[in-house]
């Protein structure tokens, strides 16, 4: 799935920009997406924002953690309306240091572990991108074979 980071220049960095080692780039970084948090008292959907870990190789191909972490939490007050707590801060934190053990793992010559991820779009005008013809195509792929994705608090 994902190759080891492993560098045979002198620097040994983690990103390696127009390096000629044939070192292939690795980043996890905090990426965001929005979900339905529940209905509001007129019945509209309560749109809130989860964070999750996004792995991007050099071609452009990603990979979404499947620890994804909730930037609310709904509740209901004392007269049962539903509320929602708006927790983003901390969600973003929670990513941030996944991401942050990720990339340690990684510097020390560790590799990405395939039950913990899912390919994802690959990066917009990246090789990857090309490769695939279209952004659509992985998500027909996952559709047809009834991938769904969750969000986890």
């Amino acid at each position: 799935m994902i190759t080891k980071n492993t560098c045979t220049c002198t620097e040994r960095q983690l990103y390696h920009v127009g390096c000629d080692c044939g070192f292939e780039q690795q980043i996890a970084t905090v990426a965001s997406d929005i979900y339905c948090a529940g209905r509001t008292e007129d019945g509209d959907e309560y749109t809130a924002e989860a964070f999750f870990v996004l792995f991007e190789d050099a071609a452009g191909r990603r990979w979404r953690h499947h620890l994804t972490f909730a930037g609310c939490v709904a509740g209901c007050d004392d007269e049962g309306f539903p509320t929602f707590a708006d927790i983003r801060d901390e969600a973003k934190a929670k990513a941030k240091r996944l991401a942050d053990r990720i990339n340690r793992h990684l510097r020390t010559g560790g590799s990405l572990n395939a039950v913990c991820w899912e390919e994802t779009f690959p990066a917009y005008g990246s090789a990857a991108y090309q490769a695939e013809g279209a952004w659509w195509a992985i998500r027909e792929k996952a559709i047809d074979q009834g991938h769904q994705l969750g969000v986890y608090a």
